[in-house]
This record gives C-alpha cells, structure tokens and sequence, in this order.
C-alpha cells in the first residue's frame, strides 16, 4: 500500500510540474528579452505534454485497474521518460546559464520521475525472484 502512495505522489509531481513552467529569462543576464518562448507559460507548450499525457494515463490506469498499466514496467518507463526529458531539457537546451535558464517545472518533473523510480525500485525490492 505504501508503495501504491509514493507512485501517486510521483504521479502528482509530474502532473504539476507540467503545468509550471519550464523557461523563463535570466535575471542575472545583463540583457533580457521580452520575448514568449514556448514553455513560458505552461510546461505542456513544450515536453511537459509528453509527461502530463502519460502521467495521465498511468493515473487513469491505475485507478481503473488496466493491467498493463498495472504493471511495473510501465510506470518504469514513465518515471525514465519523466527524466530523461527533464535532464535533456535542462542540459541540452536552457540550463542554469544563459539568457534564458530552466524553471521550476522541469525540475518538480525531475523529481516527480525519480520518485516514481524510486517508489518502484523500493517495491520490486520486497519481492523474489523465482
């Protein structure tokens, strides 16, 4: 059971790390642009929609009980997908330095997908192999 509530606290920070947003200007840049970037705004104008479709169905699948979305690996790969979008956002693209850096979102994204990682990480770890 407490297994099932850290995938559901990991569902929510990425349900909520979609909608923040992911860019924003600099302040520390001698220069800022008053220009809209995609991701300004809402998380979902870039990869945030990727992550807020598929926490969505993983939420959806679970509370309607559909077995592959039951399944571990599923909410594995939405964790990694979670991530790796995140961190590639970040590293490929804005960053911390710049005239415009990351913002909140891609961050409670990340940590929204290493929770969902780490709560199925943790409830694999109780069972055995056959």
């Amino acid at each position: 059971m407490h297994s099932r509530r850290r995938v559901w606290i990991g569902l929510c920070f990425l349900l909520v790390g979609a909608y923040l947003p992911w860019v924003r200007a600099n302040p520390t840049h001698e220069a800022i642009l008053t220009v809209g970037l995609p991701g300004m705004h809402s998380g979902t104008e870039t990869y945030g929609l990727v992550t807020l479709v598929l926490a969505l169905v993983t939420a959806l699948g679970m509370v309607s009980d559909l077995k592959w979305v039951s399944e571990s690996s599923f909410r594995v790969s939405v964790g990694t997908v979670a991530v790796v979008t995140s961190v590639t956002f970040c590293v490929g693209k804005y960053g911390i330095i710049g005239m415009f850096i990351a913002d909140v979102g891609v961050y409670v994204t990340l940590l929204g997908g290493v929770v969902l990682l780490l709560a199925e990480r943790r409830s694999n770890d109780g069972r055995t192999a056959p």
